[in-house]
């Protein structure tokens, strides 16, 4: 599934606010975006690419994006 964003950072930070229900896993997606973003040097396509590139942080992230479309399956 492609991930749609228009404002890479902000949008993320915001799926990670309102759909990660563990404080200490959102905490630590916090904590790498702000590491991507900042390698990344705020450039939203190459931010992305760095994201896609780091397949667990990906994976989470497109997980609370389908949550917030609405199209979560259940997940152990």
């Amino acid at each position: 599934m492609e991930l749609k964003f228009e404002k890479v950072f902000n949008e993320i930070q915001e799926l990670i606010e309102d759909y990660c229900t563990d404080e200490d896993k959102a905490d630590d997606l916090f904590h790498r975006l702000t590491e991507h973003d900042f390698t990344a040097n705020c450039h939203d396509e190459d931010l992305l690419e760095l994201i896609k590139d780091d397949k667990e942080f990906s994976n989470e992230i497109r997980k609370l994006y389908r949550l917030s479309k609405g199209m979560a399956k259940n997940e152990k």
